[in-house]
Formats: structure tokens, C-alpha cells, sequence
């Protein structure tokens, strides 16, 4: 068989474990509507030729599973865990809400499980037979990794999502499926090919969203499991798959994500789920990264016991600053944590993240915000809140966005500046941001602004050309020294 040949067969995969087994061993028998299923042959060189769709995934869980394979360790630690939840009730009320925080292609875990207008589990089907065979591991013993830990996985659930769900059965078998189907989405999304699958590119960008979604995870662990009981070869690329997914969807320029390495990215077990690996690696607190910068003011560099002074600045807006000579540059790396302010006698720089906006960037902002929000969540210290409250500050219309795009901080994939203003007061209306954040930015901002004279020697400079401006001051030299000489003469003449 050549290499891009790819061989799914229902008899194949269920044949590998109970070939020398009597019927009824381990899975139960199957289905006389099941025998004649036949083996199918899908060429890459085929066009508009799919991996068969596997009739019906639930025969295989009936009756008990083979207790006889080991199941791969997976630290469980006493961690605090964010639990999986829906959107908090205060974001619930926004307009177009279905637009952003519900999925348009997929849907992933228990809240939106069975609606009838994504895409059917036949389909899923199809990532999950790929993955079977790409793991190199019988169906059976990795559906048996997930049943043996649904107890631990059921802990990382609000009750309310998982109350439907009184057969563990089916909630494992729910999420033995979409966690293998997120899995061999991610590899084909990474290697850029969805040619075996019949999946278009238009639902590809849009199941990249949807796995992005609050209300559409599943915890890590199921990703966890699933890659552990891989063969090593597969686990490394799902790794290193995973790692490049997550950059890829920071909101940031390629040039500044390449500081995201596989050693600080490294998937394991302290994420909950891939929303929470988008937050860390977009705020720069994800585990083992370096928050080290030259220019960056920490979310996580203030005195809980000190008194939090708020600051309540009188300037709105990206010209205000400009008037103000504050110059804008970008910081070196993506992180929403980095900003910072330094000042000089005649003007001074306010650094401040890149970002990318595109079509993603108002449904990803809104569901990490939704993460912050969430009841019983581990401390986020509200990194994104903020980031969005203060972003909006700077921008008051579309000038302000066209400033921050020369400036080498925004890009804007929309195509139209006012878009991103209206993007950015859109999601910052009713956001309370956390006042120790940027606290000493913006304290530095406000005192360089209120120093009049350095305002008005700016202005001076931004108004007018230089030339133009010790021109003026020349002439007005002469003046007064015309009027010093000419005065005692104007008065002799009276004599």
C-alpha cells in the first residue's frame, strides 16, 4: 500500500483486539447490520473522496470494556481548576450573544450536545476514525482511558452542565468523541490539509473559532488521556500541533508569537481546558513562561496589602496623548500583560502589545472575558478586562485606530478603522477592569499629562514646523527689543 493511502474499516478496527476472541467478548457482538461493512480504500489523489462515516459509534461501548489494558497515569493533582460552565448570567443579555459565545459549526461537550443545527456526530465520526488510526492504538483501550477517569472529568464540570448525564456511559462516550475529533482537527488545521475529511475551508475557520468558545469545551484532560495513549511518535506531533494551534490563535502578529516555545507551551494537565491555554499564552502567565521584558507593567506585579490608589485619568483618547507628546511603540512581544510608560523632558512613549483584529478577535475577546467572569475560578487577576477597558480608553474613533496602526500596535485585518473602534466600545461596555493593573501606567500618563507646560511645548512642536516655530519665537524677540529702543525716543520727541 503506498503512503498516501489511508485504510478505514469498521471490521479492520474492531478485529484488532477480538480476532481470536469469541463474539461476545469485551465490546459484545456485533450487529448483523454491521458485518457487511466493507473495507474502503481513500487515495489523497482522489478528489472529493472522504474517510468513510462510521455508521453507529455506540455499538462499540456495549457490554463492558476490556479492564485487561493499562490506563496511562495523568497527574490529577490538587491544583485548583477553573470548572466548566456557562456564560455568567451579566454577559448573557448582550446583543447578538449567539453570535459570540455560541458555535456556528460544532458543537463541543455537553451544553450544546445534540442540536440539530450543527453538524451531525456522522461527522465527527469521520476525525474520530482518522485519529484512531493515526494513534496506532485500538478504539477500546483509548475509549477505556476516559471511562476509567470520569469521575476526575465530571469534577471539572458545573453540576447544572453535566445534570442531564445520569449514564456516565454516555458522557464518556460524548467525550471520548469530540476529544478525539479536536485532536485530529488540530493536526490536519496545522498541516494545513482537511482533503480526507470533505471539510471545507469556510467551516474549518469556523470550527477554529468554535473551539474557542466557553460554552464549548471539554476538559484538557480528556486531550490529556487521549495523547498518552498514543503511540510516542503521534503524541509528539499532537504536542507540538497543539502548541502551534494555541499561537496561532493569540491575537497577535506571527513575528511576535514566535516567543511561544514548546517548553513553556508544553501541554499538560494544569490547563482545563484550550480557552484557558488561549488566556494564559495571550496574558503571558501561562506555566514556565518568562514575563521578563523591558517593557511591561505585570499583572501580577502589585502588594495585595497595599492600599489600591485608582486613578481616574482626564484623558481620553490616542490624539490627546499625541497632543500631550506621548509617542506610541510597540512592545516586543505579544503579551496583554506587557505595557509600560517612560518620560522625557520634551516627550515621552507609552508601549503597548501588538494586536492583530480580525474577524476572530471580537468572538475570542468576549469568550476570555466570559473565562474571567465565570464564578469559582481560579484568580485571572481580570488580565483581558483590563487590557479591553484600557485599549478603549485610547481609542475614541477611527483616528485613534489609524494612530495606533502607524505605529506599528494594531493591525487591522477588518479593513475599516471605524470597525475596530466600534469593536472595542462593543466589548468594553459594562466591564468593571481590575484598578492594579497598568495601575503605575497609567499613573505616570496622567502626571505627564497634567504638566501643562510639557503639554503646550508638545503641541508646539506636533502644530507647528520646527522652522516655523523659532521663526515666530525670533520675530517676537525682535518685537520686544524694537519697543525697548523705541520707547525713550517716543518720549524725548514729547519734550
Amino acid at each position: 500500500m503506498s503512503e498516501n493511502e489511508f485504510v478505514v474499516s469498521v471490521e479492520e478496527l474492531i478485529s484488532r483486539n477480538v480476532r481470536d476472541k469469541s463474539p461476545a467478548v469485551s465490546m459484545g457482538a456485533i450487529p448483523e447490520t454491521q458485518k457487511n461493512v466493507t473495507t474502503t480504500v481513500v487515495s489523497q489523489d482522489e478528489s472529493n473522496v472522504g474517510i468513510p462515516e462510521i455508521d453507529d459509534l455506540e455499538v462499540y461501548f456495549l457490554g463492558h470494556v476490556n479492564r485487561e489494558s493499562p490506563t496511562p497515569q495523568v497527574d490529577t493533582s490538587t491544583t485548583v481548576k477553573p470548572k466548566i460552565q456557562k456564560v455568567p448570567m451579566i454577559l448573557r443579555g448582550r446583543k447578538n450573544f449567539g453570535k459570540y459565545y455560541e458555535p456556528r459549526v460544532v458543537s463541543i461537550g455537553p451544553i450544546h450536545h445534540g442540536k440539530e443545527e450543527f453538524i451531525s456526530e456522522e461527522y465527527k465520526k469521520r476525525f474520530w476514525a482518522g485519529f484512531i488510526e493515526r494513534s496506532g492504538r485500538d478504539y477500546k483501550d483509548l475509549y477505556k482511558t476516559i471511562e476509567d477517569q470520569i469521575s476526575e472529568l465530571k469534577k471539572l464540570f458545573n453540576d447544572d452542565v453535566i445534570e442531564v448525564y445520569h449514564d456516565d456511559k454516555s458522557l464518556s462516550r460524548m467525550l471520548f468523541l469530540d476529544g478525539c475529533f479536536i485532536l485530529m482537527f488540530i493536526v490536519s488545521y496545522v498541516d494545513g490539509d482537511f482533503s480526507s475529511f470533505n471539510i471545507t475551508n469556510v467551516d474549518a475557520a469556523y470550527i477554529q473559532q468554535d473551539l474557542f468558545l466557553l460554552e464549548n469545551q471539554i476538559p484538557f484532560l480528556v486531550l490529556k488521556l487521549l495523547m498518552e495513549s498514543s503511540s510516542p511518535k503521534f503524541k509528539e506531533q499532537l504536542e507540538h500541533s497543539i502548541v502551534r494551534f494555541i499561537s496561532n490563535n493569540v491575537m497577535a502578529p506571527t513575528e511576535f508569537t514566535k516567543v511561544l516555545k514548546l517548553d513553556e507551551l508544553k501541554p499538560d494537565s494544569t490547563a482545563t481546558h484550550l480557552l484557558e491555554m488561549l488566556h494564559k499564552s495571550a496574558t503571558g502567565v501561562f506555566k514556565g513562561t518568562s514575563n521578563s521584558s523591558p517593557h511591561k507593567q505585570s499583572a501580577e506585579d502589585h502588594n495585595d496589602d497595599q492600599p489600591t490608589l485608582v486613578v481616574q485619568p482626564s484623558f481620553r483618547g490616542v490624539q490627546k496623548l499625541r497632543a500631550a507628546g506621548i509617542h506610541l511603540k510597540p512592545t516586543g512581544r505579544h503579551f496583554l500583560s506587557d505595557m509600560d510608560f517612560h518620560s522625557g523632558f520634551f516627550a515621552a512613549s507609552l508601549y503597548l502589545p501588538p494586536l492583530l483584529v480580525d474577524d476572530s478577535t471580537r468572538s475570542k475577546f468576549s469568550n476570555l472575558i466570559a473565562y474571567e467572569m465565570c464564578p469559582d475560578n481560579p484568580r485571572t487577576n481580570y488580565v483581558v478586562t483590563s487590557y479591553i477597558c484600557f485599549m478603549d480608553s485610547l481609542i475614541e474613533h477611527k483616528d485613534d485606530v489609524k494612530e495606533l496602526r502607524l505605529s506599528n500596535i494594531l493591525y487591522n485585518s477588518l479593513g475599516n478603522d471605524e470597525k475596530v473602534a466600534s469593536l472595542f466600545a462593543e466589548i468594553a461596555t459594562g466591564l468593571v477592569p481590575n484598578p492594579e493593573i497598568y495601575k503605575d501606567v497609567k499613573k505616570r500618563i496622567e502626571d505627564h499629562y497634567r504638566r501643562r507646560l510639557r503639554v503646550w511645548m508638545a503641541e508646539a512642536f506636533n502644530k507647528w514646523p520646527i522652522m516655523a516655530f523659532f521663526a515666530a519665537l525670533f520675530s517676537l524677540i525682535l518685537s520686544v527689543i524694537q519697543t525697548w529702543y523705541a520707547t525713550p525716543f517716543a518720549k524725548s520727541a514729547h519734550k
